[in-house]
């Protein structure tokens, strides 16, 4: 009976420490940096197919830089502390900076009208602030070819059929953003059919000019 009982309590543990071997997850702060009084939330999510019931524990190595509040991890002082979470028998850490004062920085979207131009077309852009901060500097946008793509009167308009980069700087942020023009070669076929007709019609019209000489 003593055996049956500690074989099945060998094979309980054998599962457990099977499962927890095969157990992981991700640990994720949304802030790495917070000021003081400041509060970052965490996120634990299970990569296994077997989720682990035990409970999530999570603590900070310095209490008195940051501590566990309701809400997440809440900034006391400044300095440097690790964040550790520990679940079923695997552990994670992260770092975790603690500042005075968060400082914010400009930042902003770029949006095309759309991104390809037909040759000889025009499309508009615009930009906007995704902070909280404002900027009252002129946006700028420029062309890495000009042959391709050019500025003209705020608008971005198609030269010739190629892929061409529009380079954007606003209050010192910059971003790059990639636009096809299309219906180059159709273009230049055109005109060069367009040429060939007027050289062919003018060859005619020489033609019957010398034929009506020749009968006078």
């Amino acid at each position: 009976m003593k055996k049956i009982i500690l074989l099945v309590l060998i094979s309980f543990m054998g599962v457990i420490s099977v499962n927890a071997a095969n157990f992981d997850y991700t640990f994720t702060l949304e802030k790495t940096k917070i000021a003081v009084g400041e509060i970052t939330s965490y996120e634990v999510v299970s990569k296994s197919k077997d989720a682990c019931k035990g409970p999530v524990d999570i603590k900070t190595a310095d209490m008195k830089v940051a501590e566990m509040v309701n809400s997440g991890i809440k900034g006391v002082s400044v300095g440097t502390t690790k964040v550790e979470v520990k679940w079923c028998g695997v552990t994670k850490e992260a770092t975790l900076e603690v500042v005075e004062e968060v400082t914010k920085e400009f930042d902003y979207v770029i949006m095309l009208d759309s991104t390809s131009i037909p040759v000889g077309g025009q499309i508009g852009y615009s930009a906007s602030p995704t902070s909280d901060l404002e900027c009252t500097e002129p946006v700028k946008i420029k062309s890495s070819d000009e042959r391709v793509a050019k500025i003209v009167d705020g608008k971005i308009k198609g030269v010739r059929s190629g892929v061409v980069v529009l380079n954007v700087e606003w209050c010192g942020v910059e971003r790059n953003v990639s636009i096809i023009v299309t219906g180059g070669s159709s273009s230049i076929k055109m005109g060069i059919a367009a040429v060939l007709l007027v050289i062919l019609v003018s060859t005619i019209g020489v033609m019957v000019k010398k034929n009506k000489a020749s009968k006078g």
